[in-house]
């Protein structure tokens, strides 16, 4: 095979993987209501950090996002960066393919 179509296919399997996860990330989100303003405290951070997000931080890493982000935040750019990621194939795929 050629080293384009491996390429092409890799970022789109990519880009599908990134797309599904955050879907996950999406459904997972539980409906959060808006609290009304209190008084601001000191909290411990590592503890909101490690209670948050209950995935492997090497995931994390790997689909886009860190400990502290929200999960519907974290769905949306797990979203957009497997958009980019099969946008890429499709231009490697046309360009060099057709």
């Amino acid at each position: 095979m050629d080293k384009y179509v491996l390429t092409a296919v890799a970022f789109g399997i990519i880009g599908i993987a990134m797309v599904i996860a955050g879907i996950f990330n999406l459904r997972a989100a539980p409906e959060q209501e808006e609290e009304p303003t209190k008084k601001r405290t000191r909290k411990n951070r590592a503890e909101k950090s490690e209670t948050k997000s209950g995935s492997n931080l090497m995931a994390n890493w790997v689909f886009g996002g860190h400990r502290g982000m929200d999960l519907k935040k974290q769905g949306s750019l797990r979203i957009k960066i497997g958009v980019v990621f099969i946008v890429v194939a499709l231009i490697i795929a046309g360009t060099y393919l057709l």
